[in-house]
């Protein structure tokens, strides 16, 4: 897909009002969906691991349940149903503390405050290294304290594309807090290639791998097909993301999504934009699918490893769908466990647990 874009005149006066009525499109998918069976154990552990510098960060305990309550963890459960309980119980601690990263770079005390970005990126970047914040920043500590149980079981091939995504994720977060948002791109490849990055898609993949057990960094230098396969995985994690994620980004003005290509750019109403976001959901599943098959016909075919990796992508791709379709942080606190996952919807404002009110550390 590579398609020119070029921006309307007035880039901004087509926002959908709130209230503005659309249709979220049935999504049904070929691929299993499963979860972890170590799942409420993991997320159990992981809660109060995390808790006390949650409520450090938030201000209260109050607060750090809420943030609980849109389960990151489950969406590690969903996404790698067949983790050992051990890597499952490792990769657990990451979520949470990589949300509140994604998360904290958005908010009006940092988003476009040069030095508090400045410093965060280093904090991270040196916790990512090893060093540990200091104490008023329970926010990196998270990270500088999960980050190496999970490293520590990779291959060294592994981990180092795994903490190069991370810093790759922290720089270009960083990025986009200081003003870089979707006017900056004129191709919807220039917006893929960033979004790989920026929705947590290698990391997500460097997972798979870590879930599967295995290290593939020399076949996806090698061959194509798993590098597209990779790919393909990894852009149907932006387009489910773009699609559900919207109304919660648009509340807070964050503009990287593909729905303001689409509106903003190609001109598109707001329910021809969700469904197209819909087909590309389906459509990527589709390829993904028939480069499977092409591995599976070729020299890579009969290995276990690549055909754990890539039975571990799949689950990758329709266990994001599912968190998405039940997720808090993208409906909202009032979303309810059962809630029809398709049908009619009004654009509202949406103020979810990635929105919690807090102080920032001037540092």
């Amino acid at each position: 897909m590579s398609t020119s874009l070029a921006l309307r005149p007035q880039a901004d006066s087509w926002l959908p009002a709130p209230g503005t009525p659309y249709c979220l499109p049935r999504i049904d998918t070929r691929l299993p969906i499963l979860c972890n069976p170590h799942c409420a154990e993991a997320e159990r552990l992981t809660h109060s691991w995390e808790r006390p510098a949650l409520a450090a960060y938030f201000g209260s305990e109050t607060a750090a349940l809420r943030y609980q309550k849109q389960r990151a963890t489950h969406w590690g459960c969903l996404c790698y149903p067949r983790a050992t309980r051990d890597r499952m119980l490792r990769m657990s601690g990451l979520m949470h503390c990589l949300a509140l990263l994604d998360d904290l770079f958005s908010i009006p005390a940092v988003r476009g405050h040069a030095e508090r970005i400045r410093h965060y990126r280093e904090l991270y970047l040196a916790a990512l290294d090893g060093v540990a914040p200091p104490p008023e920043f329970p926010e990196v500590r998270l990270v500088h304290e999960a980050v190496p149980r999970a490293v520590a079981q990779m291959s060294p091939g592994l981990a180092a594309r795994y903490l190069d995504g991370l810093r790759s994720i922290v720089d270009n977060t960083a990025a986009q807090s200081a003003g870089r948002d979707i006017r900056c791109f004129r191709t919807v490849d220039g917006y893929l290639q960033v979004r790989r990055v920026d929705v947590f898609g290698y990391w997500s993949a460097h997972l798979a791998e870590y879930a599967a057990e295995v290290d593939l960094t020399r076949e996806l230098g090698r061959d194509d097909d798993l590098a597209t396969a990779q790919d393909l995985a990894i852009e149907s994690l932006i387009w489910v993301n773009d699609l559900y994620s919207f109304p919660k980004e648009l509340t807070r003005g964050d503009s990287l999504n593909s729905m303001w290509l689409f509106m903003g750019v190609q001109g598109m109403e707001l329910q021809q934009a969700v469904d197209e976001l819909a087909r590309l959901i389906g459509e990527t599943e589709r390829r993904f699918l028939a480069t499977c098959a092409r591995i599976d016909a070729g020299p890579l075919g009969g290995r276990p490893d690549v055909r754990g990796y890539l039975a571990c992508l799949g689950h990758l791709m329709t266990g994001n769908l599912q968190f998405h379709r039940m997720a808090t942080r993208y409906h909202g606190d009032d979303h309810a466990e059962g809630d029809p996952a398709s049908g009619p919807r009004t654009l509202r404002p949406v103020v979810s647990t990635a929105s919690i009110h807090h102080d920032t550390s001037d540092g």
